[in-house]
């Protein structure tokens, strides 16, 4: 397996928290020895038997459009001779896989080509120049392996369609696994408490959702927003802080914590909540699914893929804030539709998303990317 994986045990982003709960469901066949190479700071714990750790090249490696960790990948690749390369997400971490030569496979995760253009003047010039400059590098990352996959792994009938006519790989149609611990989570919610988990960055479009906080507070009905995730883009998430302080107690900042912590915040969650201006298929969605949560989310990208509106959970028109405060006190009002609603979706998630499940799927994957 290759791509971000948490060294340290805390995955603070959603295909890191896909490659644990599929690693981790991969490792119960006796006959898939499992190999995880990942990038790593300097200075990072030394890397193990089955985790082999590529240095992060620091400050220039978008400049050198990540070289040294391509080369270094590709050479780890050819030292472990592995029967398939998995590789997770379609940046440099896939072109070092595919340097290899090896039989390899490619889950798209998000369309970097799209996420590209991104940004918002509420980051410093910096971080806008920097995204630009990233995104370039990425789009390119994605269109060459895209022309150089002979194996992929959709996660959402969304990328399918996105790539359709750019790619001559073999499309292999595989969700996004999710932890079983999310499946087992006994309803505990508390009164109006939202919950966001994931990155504070403009694609997640967190203004508009801090924004249907003011209204919802106007309207006189009860909500505290809890966000859990890292700051990705540390000006942008200080401007966050800074419309939230207006709202007191109603928004509060969690800051990255850990599964048990991210577990925890389910279960007390009355609804799950997100305002994303691009998404492919967001883990957010399918941990609440799988948690047995309704939830409210803007109708961008896959996610019309994911849930149904009034079904497994509520679509509202994207970059709207009364909408999504319309949408959410309808929901925290009615406590049966709710419950309604985060039933049928622990159903679909029961159906679709056990980690055990796309394992077996994807180990059918590996065996055709081997014959071939």
């Amino acid at each position: 397996m290759v791509g971000p994986y948490p060294v340290d045990g805390v995955a603070t982003g959603g295909i890191a928290a896909v490659a644990v709960a599929l690693v981790t469901a991969l490792r119960q066949f006796d006959d898939i020895e499992l190999h995880v190479v990942t990038t790593a700071p300097r200075r990072t714990a030394s890397a193990s038997a089955r985790l082999h750790l590529v240095t992060d090249s620091g400050r220039w490696r978008r400049v050198t459009m990540y070289r040294s960790e391509r080369i270094t990948i590709a050479r780890t690749l050819g030292e472990l001779r592995p029967n398939v390369v998995h590789v997770q997400g379609q940046n440099f971490f896939a072109v070092g896989g595919l340097d290899a030569g090896l039989p390899s496979v490619v889950t798209l995760h998000g369309m970097l080509s799209r996420e590209a253009s991104i940004t918002d003047r509420r980051s410093s010039w910096t971080e806008r120049l920097s995204k630009r400059i990233r995104g370039r590098f990425n789009a390119r990352f994605e269109a060459m392996t895209l022309r150089r996959a002979r194996d992929i792994i959709v996660i959402s009938p969304f990328v399918a369609r996105t790539i359709a006519g750019l790619t001559n790989a073999r499309l292999h149609a595989i969700p996004n696994p999710i932890d079983d611990a999310f499946f087992g989570l006994a309803d505990a919610q508390q009164d109006g408490r939202l919950l966001y988990a994931g990155t504070l960055e403009p694609r997640k479009g967190l203004h508009a959702l801090i924004e249907a906080m003011r209204h919802l507070r106007e309207r006189g009905v009860n909500a505290e927003l809890r966000i859990a995730g890292a700051d990705a883009d540390p000006r942008y998430a200080a401007s966050l802080r800074a419309a939230a302080a207006r709202l007191g107690d109603d928004v509060r900042f969690l800051g990255v914590i850990s599964q048990q912590q991210l577990l925890d915040e389910y279960a007390s969650a009355a609804l799950v909540v997100m305002s994303s201006v691009e998404e492919t298929s967001p883990m957010l969605l399918q941990q609440a699914m799988a948690a047995g949560k309704a939830s409210v989310a803007p109708a961008v990208g896959g996610i019309p893929d994911l849930i149904e509106d009034g079904v497994t959970g509520r679509g509202v028109a994207p970059a709207d804030p009364a909408a999504f405060a319309g949408a959410i006190e309808e929901m925290l009002r009615n406590r049966a539709a709710r419950e309604r609603i985060g039933c049928a979706a622990r159903q679909v998630a029961e159906s679709m998303f056990r980690a055990s499940a796309v394992a077996e799927a994807t180990r059918e994957v590996y065996r055709a990317a081997a014959a071939q």
